[in-house]
């Protein structure tokens, strides 16, 4: 388990993995986050209430830089209502094959997409979402 400080009073709790169980090998590199934080004001001789919650885009980012190299194209995959859940709803997952490629949209379609969104909210008045 790893605690990554993101700002004063935030730290990303992370549980990372290289595919390697004792039981079995999944195949997988794995990280699961949640962000921790305390609120409430501080009094001397209490402890402040910790609460959770899923990490921003940003903070997601810095945590897959963390575990894997800028490079490697890193899936967050959501769960299926069928899929056992881990107990904490603040947590996102972070997944990676360790002996394929995972694949990858062309680049190309990457920018069709923005250019799309782009027209989009420039005949409409609403922003895009």
């Amino acid at each position: 388990m790893f605690a990554l400080p993101l700002k004063p009073g935030y730290l990303a709790i992370c549980l990372a993995s290289d595919g390697n169980h004792m039981i079995e090998e999944t195949g997988w590199e794995h990280v699961s986050c949640h962000v921790m934080f305390e609120t409430g004001k501080k009094v001397k001789g209490k402890t402040r209430k910790r609460k959770t919650r899923l990490p921003t885009q940003e903070e997601i980012y810095l945590v897959k830089n963390v575990f894997w190299d800028p490079y490697e194209p890193v899936a967050q995959y959501y769960d299926k209502e069928s899929m056992e859940k881990d107990g904490f709803k603040s947590n996102i997952h972070l997944w990676l094959p360790v002996n394929e490629s995972q694949p990858v949209p062309r680049s190309d379609l990457f920018s069709a997409s923005l250019n799309y969104i782009r027209s989009m909210s420039a005949s409409s008045s609403e922003s895009p979402a």
